[in-house]
């Protein structure tokens, strides 16, 4: 027994070692990048446009903004406590997302915090300095006036996966745990931030949100905000829940439907419901799976010009064709054909290709679909549109993957 103490200490201590041993001195990027980001995000809050709530639109941001400061507070603070082998397992992807969001944020929101007169310069040079202690740059929770999240540009996007038939995969920052770090602890990792808390401090900025979205219901301006503050904030299961429950969904069919003509609604509405749908729960309720499908088809057959539309479009397809009958439904509405077309007609956009892709991918899964995919000349479309891109070659490897499906099923037939 006393044996075997000392040849795992020994072990404890030669991991230890290894992990020293690849670590370079201080710490580590990303702990870096995100201190830094914090700095930034508490020295846009600062500013005057952030802080006398003048500008409904741009107060709104700043919530957004406070409320992903104080996650990501939360989460280091939960990482600098961990046992040294913990943490050396641990999947820090979380930190590097909310590194990439924050810094998005005030590539959007920069522009409109400058304009005000005693606007705070925006850089690491603020009293909130790199390398502060973990959660000392980090405002305090949001209380029941904490204004709406908001994002305020269209926003890349993930580009489609067709392996997994995800067009959209903005990765949850709230929730990732570390398997090997489940394995040595011998049971579940508890998750970050728990879903109740979770749902509690995201309250006060959906209602705000929704409240504004409803008092202007023909303000697009406003509807395109709103739908891309819900679309930020449905990040995982417990926050689109949330969402749903305080009749998110609602919202932005609303807006949808009160503003065929506006593409920029269409688009960002599109966008939020591409994340709503990539929850299995919500995806089988009538408001998404009928009235949602319906209302995104309709924006993509009318604003087919429109590459934001029909990228994000596309982006709630995929999400949704996750079954069986998920996909045979959208085939049934002729939804193998407005995709289509959207390869057809935006074959030289990126964007548009990729999520499009990943959404036939997905229905080329039927065959119900495949059989339309390929009497509508569905693979000399893909072909033709794949010929405008023949140096992206993540494009020509998805391309391959849905030829190829659509290859396999026709020799099964």
């Amino acid at each position: 027994m006393i044996d075997r103490g000392i040849a795992v200490l020994a072990a404890a201590l030669s991991v230890q070692a290894f992990f020293s041993w690849r670590s370079p001195p201080g710490p580590p990027v990303w702990r870096d990048d995100l201190d830094a980001e914090l700095a930034l995000g508490q020295a846009a809050l600062r500013t005057s446009a952030c802080a006398d709530g003048a500008d409904q639109i741009i107060s709104a941001a700043c919530g957004t903004l406070r409320v992903r400061l104080v996650r990501a507070a939360e989460q280091l603070k939960t990482f600098d406590s961990a046992a040294w082998l913990r943490k050396a397992v641990m999947n820090t992807t979380a930190f590097e997302g909310h590194t990439a969001w924050i810094k998005q944020w005030r590539a959007d929101w920069q522009a409109e915090l400058r304009q005000s007169p005693s606007a705070a310069v925006l850089d690491a040079s603020d009293s909130c300095q790199s390398g502060s202690p973990p959660g000392s740059c980090a405002a305090p929770p949001p209380t029941a006036a904490a204004p709406a999240r908001v994002a305020g540009s269209h926003g890349a996007g993930a580009r489609a996966a067709a392996a997994s038939g995800v067009a959209e995969q903005e990765k949850s920052a709230v929730k990732r745990e570390s398997t090997l770090e489940q394995k040595l602890s011998g049971e579940q990792a508890a998750p970050i931030i728990d879903d109740k808390l979770e749902s509690a401090a995201l309250q006060p900025v959906v209602s705000e949100a929704l409240k504004m979205m409803k008092a202007e219901p023909m303000n697009t301006k406003i509807q395109e905000k709103g739908c891309e503050m819900l679309r930020y904030l449905a990040t995982d299961e417990a926050s689109r829940n949330a969402i749903t429950s305080m009749k998110g969904t609602n919202a932005v069919l609303k807006a949808m439907h009160a503003n065929p003509d506006a593409p920029d609604v269409q688009g960002y509405c599109c966008g939020t419901l591409a994340h709503l749908a990539a929850s299995p729960v919500l995806r089988k309720t009538e408001l998404l799976s009928h009235k949602g499908v319906r209302l995104v088809l309709k924006a993509m057959s009318k604003h087919i010009g429109s590459p934001f539309v029909q990228y994000k479009g596309c982006a709630m397809l995929a999400n949704f064709a996750s079954t069986g009958e998920e996909q045979a439904a959208i085939g049934a509405l002729g939804g193998t054909r407005i995709v289509l077309d959207a390869i057809s007609i935006q074959s030289r956009s990126k964007e548009v290709l990729g999520h499009c892709l990943g959404t036939l991918y997905n229905l080329a899964a039927h065959s119900l679909n495949f059989g339309n995919i390929t009497s509508m000349g569905g693979v000399l479309k893909v072909q033709k549109a794949l010929g405008n891109h023949l140096g992206d070659s993540d494009l020509q490897t998805l391309g391959k993957k849905v030829l190829g499906r659509i290859d396999t099923n026709f020799t099964s037939e």
